[in-house]
């Protein structure tokens, strides 16, 4: 059977309606069930068309409609979406003097100085050691913006 997913934001339930001899009718979707096909991979959101079965049971409500997965490949079967990571870095402006280049941008995981006058700008790797990406002498190097800003890994 076929029927239009819906939820009732109130009481948080989901149900299922769908079309039969001539009259709409409304069944609660088995309790978990969405959580347990979103866990899955299978990402089912309001009014999708899904498939069901109605299972019976001795309890009230006495019918669940039970959305299930076609498998017999007449569609494809949603995947979840790949897991996108993201690490928090910095976005620096640099005014630069006496380089061929007087404005200069860096992102990076982090920056400090040394004490032989330099700023130096490095991400983290995975083993926790720092790969450098730059160094700057600090007497003709001025910070002008720093941004915190998101990327991704």
């Amino acid at each position: 059977m076929k029927g239009i997913l819906k939820y009732h934001e109130p009481k948080h339930t989901w149900y299922i309606e769908y079309q039969e001899d001539d009259r709409i009718i409304r069944l609660d979707v088995k309790r978990n069930r969405i959580e347990d096909l979103n866990s899955v991979g299978t990402y089912l959101k309001v009014l999708d068309v899904v498939d069901f079965v109605i299972e019976n049971t001795s309890e009230f409500p006495y019918q669940w409609a039970v959305p299930i997965i076609n498998m017999n490949g007449e569609a494809p079967i949603p995947t979840a979406a790949p897991q996108v990571r993201y690490k928090k870095q910095f976005k620096l402006q640099l005014w630069l003097s006496e380089f061929p280049e007087s404005y200069h941008e860096i992102i990076c995981d982090g920056y400090d100085t040394n004490s032989a006058g330099y700023w130096y700008f490095y991400n983290n790797n995975e083993n926790g050691g720092r790969k450098y990406l730059g160094a700057f002498p600090i007497d003709r190097t001025a910070i002008y913006e720093i941004e915190e800003i998101q990327t991704e890994y």
